[in-house]
């Protein structure tokens, strides 16, 4: 199955994690992204996770 892919800036959710974020970059590592997740205290929480977990925003409700 071929990796999604994702523009810098695009919002995205996290399946597992249950999480949204702004896709940053493709991550170095084949098969991973980085993704700054949202948080309510504005703290940069900038994750290296698996691209394959990851679906637009809009395809999770928001």
């Amino acid at each position: 199955m071929p990796e999604p892919t994702f523009t810098k800036g695009q919002r995205v959710y996290h399946r597992q994690l249950k999480r949204f974020g702004t896709y940053v970059e493709k991550s170095w590592t084949s098969g991973e992204s980085i993704v700054d997740f949202d948080t309510d205290d504005d703290y940069e929480d900038c994750l290296r996770i698996t691209t394959a977990q990851l679906v637009p925003a809009e395809e999770a409700g928001r």
